[in-house]
């Protein structure tokens, strides 16, 4: 066989497997939008059943997560999830009363029920005012929910100075990520080099650090309120911070160029989309299904590897909400001083 038609075979080949990927991303989301449940069927899996008996299994197996998310169940009733630490960061998009806020209520209380707050902290932007209030005072949280909008930027500033000082911890251990840098043996390392090369005082490094997950809701009204500091921001964090544990969810009800511009789109893979007109699902997930989704709660999940999944996420109540942030209350003492070093704009050290 000659090389012109070894090359024809190989593109028709090639051209073979595209289709029969694309016909099984069109079966799995076909599958999803023809699923019209009734009123009854709307409540799927809850918080109790699904999320906390899975991101609980963290010592085994594949569960072995850094930053478990449960995203909910599939048409076949198997749990869906991904580690935020390797996802690592996920924009969740669509309309009014689709389900974005149950997702992540579900997704904030899956981590502190499961993580303590020396594994992880959280810094939640709360645009609504109310939707995140019932989390005040939880030992895992950075700072009081945010819901001055003047206070958004000094957050994300923080979280860039956090990042920076996370690296220069990094150099001075000699590691490459917060995974390698927890595990280390030697935990009494000098601390990080101050301008002369010299370290900085007597202090050794921390032994440990928390991950950092930041979650803006709703992210295009803050964008449309704060304007172009706060992608500029965004940006900067998404783009260095998956090594130094600092992660982000971002949540908006508009999906569109402008809400979403690429810069932010290329570092931030991991997508959730509920159903949403079919301009914004192309922006958001590269094609048009989430414009037919049908039934709330319903989204399609698309992971850093482009895989898309039809998903049910789980219904969580107010109580279970109120019960994880008892429990995390009666169990972990609160930080204040990481409180106003935040506040004030200034990077806190743990």
């Amino acid at each position: 066989m000659n090389s012109k038609k070894m090359m024809s075979v190989a593109e028709r080949l090639r051209k073979c497997a595209e289709e029969l990927l694309e016909l099984a991303e069109s079966i799995n989301t076909t599958a999803c939008n023809e699923t019209k449940p009734s009123h009854d069927s709307q409540v799927g899996a809850t918080f109790g059943d699904v999320v906390l008996p899975e991101v609980m299994k963290r010592d085994s197996g594949r569960w072995r997560m850094a930053l478990p998310v449960v995203v909910g169940t599939d048409e076949d009733g198997k749990v869906v999830a991904s580690d935020l630490n390797t996802l690592p960061h996920l924009i969740v998009g669509g309309a009014m009363g689709q389900g974005k806020s149950r997702f992540v209520h579900a997704l904030l209380c899956g981590l502190i029920a499961s993580r303590s707050p020396e594994e992880v902290k959280l810094l939640v932007v709360d645009t609504k005012c109310v939707e995140y209030s019932q989390y005040a005072g939880v030992p895992h949280l950075c700072a009081p929910v945010i819901t001055d909008m003047r206070r958004v930027v000094f957050a994300l500033r923080w979280a860039t100075i956090e990042m920076q000082k996370r690296l220069e911890m990094f150099a001075a251990a000699q590691v490459k990520d917060i995974a390698r840098y927890n595990s280390r043996e030697n935990a009494n390392l000098p601390g990080p080099l101050d301008g002369n090369g010299t370290t900085e005082g007597k202090s050794s490094l921390p032994k440990t650090l928390p991950y950092v997950v930041i979650v803006i809701d709703d992210f295009s009204y803050a964008s449309e309120m704060i304007g172009e500091e706060i992608e500029t921001e965004i940006q900067r964090i998404a783009a260095v911070s998956r090594a130094v544990g600092i992660h982000i969810v971002l949540v908006t009800q508009r999906a569109d160029e402008k809400s979403l511009p690429s810069g932010i789109k290329a570092n931030i893979p991991g997508r959730i989309a509920f159903h949403m007109v079919q301009e914004e699902s192309k922006v958001l997930i590269g094609t048009s299904d989430a414009e037919s989704i049908s039934g709330i709660g319903r989204c399609l999940f698309k992971d850093k590897n482009g895989r898309v999944r039809c998903v049910k996420i789980p219904e969580i109540t107010d109580s279970e909400i109120d019960s994880v942030v008892a429990e995390a209350k009666r169990k972990y003492a609160v930080s204040d001083e990481i409180d106003c070093e935040l506040h004030n704009g200034i990077g806190a050290t743990w």
